[in-house]
């Protein structure tokens, strides 16, 4: 076992709701392993009064003889000379500040195909995907769930929009043809946005990016392409049948659903409120194509709380559930809501694939898990970085 005593789970205050919920859970897990765990949000307003704060702490724990580590999201925290492991929630080169990284940071990496993209930062990479907290004892029955399938998230916007046109429109001529190349690739096969995009800027010659303006690229990629695959199975899912319709919280723009059917709309809400959904939803559908080899914390959140999900296709998420089993992968979206509809007027079935999901979870998906098998370890090995 490693020789940390302390962890320190730190934020700043305007971080995204659910990343704040993922820290939490982060520091549970650690508490869970009998590790004195802390959970500090910082504030930008308090002339660096919560950051020295932190630094003070740390030194009192030094001094102490204990063993500190500082935990936070996309080195979002400006502890760069501390030993931290950072939690990367998204594609690595969407991210500038991790250029600014150094050897005493680890980044955990969300996507196994992360991996193999290097020189955007001095630090130390594992793989490390979402996880959750631990299942809940017990979630409700699904023949007592009101909700059919729950989306809750950013839906983007129609392909072939006025905001679609405006987001081609906007790019340099000479980057066009090798996004549009790349944008096609993600779409069709799936492929990691920054391989896809750095397969067409060699098929058209595109000169060198710079950094900025690549993670901008790559960021319309993943914007772009997510929402081509969110519209396409909303908009097929829209008509599900009374009394489980579709429940979507989130933003939606103006004519996203040519006929919104039976859908029920939910203002934004926060993500504990989306977790009290969860609890009440026979399915959870995660449409979220760029961690193909990865997972993402809707999944393992539905799962803690005992809904089925639906999901796009992972590498990853494969290795511990079974399409039709214990998970739900998306395919062409007719058969998914037909497979949906009938599913949804049968609860014992979908009870059977929950109850198969329940194992797995617990075993591999929890944040203790993630932390004793994987991170720890690591940190070890390297001499706590």
């Amino acid at each position: 076992m490693t020789g940390i005593t302390d962890v320190i789970v730190a934020s700043w205050r305007v971080q995204d709701d659910w990343a704040s919920v993922m820290l939490d859970d982060m520091r549970d897990g650690f508490a869970a392993l009998g590790i004195e765990a802390r959970r500090i949000r910082l504030d930008s307003d308090d002339g660096g009064a919560s950051v020295g704060a932190v630094r003070t702490l740390w030194r009192e724990l030094a001094e102490a003889g204990r063993v500190p580590l500082l935990v936070d999201g996309m080195a979002a925290t400006p502890f760069d000379d501390l030993t931290r492991f950072s939690l990367v929630l998204d594609h690595p080169l969407t991210h500038t500040k991790l250029g600014a990284t150094g050897s005493r940071t680890l980044l955990g990496l969300c996507d196994e195909r992360h991996m193999a993209i290097t020189g955007y930062s001095a630090s130390p990479t594992i793989f490390f995907p979402h996880a959750g907290p631990p299942p809940e004892p017990q979630p409700r029955p699904m023949a007592e769930r009101d909700v059919g399938v729950l989306f809750a998230g950013n839906l983007g916007f129609p392909p072939g929009g006025a905001r679609w046109k405006a987001a081609l429109g906007g790019l340099p001529p000479i980057l066009r043809p090798a996004f549009e190349q790349a944008l096609d690739d993600v779409i069709e096969t799936g492929r990691d946005s920054y391989e896809a995009f750095a397969a067409a800027a060699a098929a058209t010659d595109l000169p060198d990016l710079a950094r900025e303006t690549l993670s901008t690229t790559i960021i319309g990629l993943e914007v772009l392409s997510q929402s081509w695959h969110r519209h396409r199975v909303l908009t097929a899912l829209a008509d599900l049948p009374e009394p489980f319709p579709l429940h979507v919280v989130g933003k939606v723009e103006d004519g996203y659903f040519p006929d919104p059917g039976s859908i029920v709309f939910h203002d934004v809400l926060s993500f504990r409120d989306i977790q009290d959904l969860m609890r009440r939803a026979r399915v959870v559908s995660n449409i979220t194509p760029k961690f193909a080899a990865g997972s993402h914390e809707r999944i393992a959140h539905s799962m803690a709380l005992g809904a089925v999900v639906l999901t796009n296709p992972s590498r990853y998420i494969a290795r511990d559930f079974t399409e039709g089993e214990s998970v739900l992968f998306l395919g062409d979206p007719g058969e998914d809501r037909r497979r949906l509809a009938e599913l949804l007027a049968v609860p014992a079935d979908l009870q059977s694939i929950s109850d198969r999901a329940a194992a797995p979870y617990r075993e591999n998906h929890t944040w203790e898990r993630r932390i004793r098998r994987d991170l720890l370890p690591e940190l070890d090995r390297r001499g706590r970085i």
